[in-house]
């Protein structure tokens, strides 16, 4: 087995740990999310999210904010919580709720 990429430092090395989740996988990007592993009892936030996409072709790692330009109002895609099929023409779904106009 070969790694398509490796964490550096560990999460075992990190305080508070980040965790990073892997969510969609396409022939050239790897769509994913970092949640860091904290929350402010006092403030009721935490578990800070970021998106992320390596660019398997240019060897790079962006910080990125999917938009559907078919829907118009600017709505970002959740790349990470949707379920994915193995055929290779769907690379994600969204369930969209009826009552909202896009």
């Amino acid at each position: 087995m070969t790694p398509l990429m490796v964490r550096t430092p560990p999460i075992q090395d990190m305080t508070p740990g980040i965790f990073l989740y892997p969510a969609v996988l396409t022939d050239r990007y790897c769509f994913m999310q970092t949640v860091k592993a904290e929350w402010d009892w006092a403030a009721n936030t935490g578990y800070t999210r970021v998106n992320l996409l390596y660019d398997k072709a240019e060897n790079a790692l962006f910080e990125c904010i999917v938009y559907n330009g078919d829907f118009t109002i600017k709505q970002p895609v959740i790349m990470t919580s949707e379920i994915t099929y193995g055929d290779k023409k769907i690379a994600c779904v969204q369930n969209i709720r009826s009552g909202i106009s896009y």
